[in-house]
């Protein structure tokens, strides 16, 4: 999967984010230039089926897979969330987590 690909276009996600906060997911998408959107259009380049879908998600994409698998790109969260954190800079990375307050992380 290539970032690049995926410039200036729309993705579709199901559920929730494993790796990031749903803030820093969008924060990361934002940064390439990626739009997220809540329901199927014809700007969605690629379906992704994040962690925890209702019922209702789950039947949803396989409607959606159904119909456009040979024309749309399905993939699991955690594909995206691998490049995602490819690109994210080491020195960005350090300083995020030294600036908050938070411990947990």
């Amino acid at each position: 999967m290539n970032l690049e690909q995926l410039k200036n276009k729309s993705i579709l996600l199901f559920g929730k984010p494993r790796a990031f906060s749903k803030e820093e997911f969008s924060k990361e998408l934002h940064y390439h230039q990626i739009t997220l959107v809540d329901k199927y259009c014809e700007d969605v380049a690629l379906v992704i089926d994040g962690k925890m879908m209702t019922p209702y998600e789950q039947n949803d994409s396989d409607s959606l897979y159904e119909k456009y698998s040979k024309i749309l790109s399905f993939i699991s969260i955690d594909e995206l969330e691998k490049e995602l954190v490819k690109q994210i800079n080491p020195d960005t990375l350090l300083m995020s987590l030294k600036l908050p307050k938070d411990k947990d992380r």
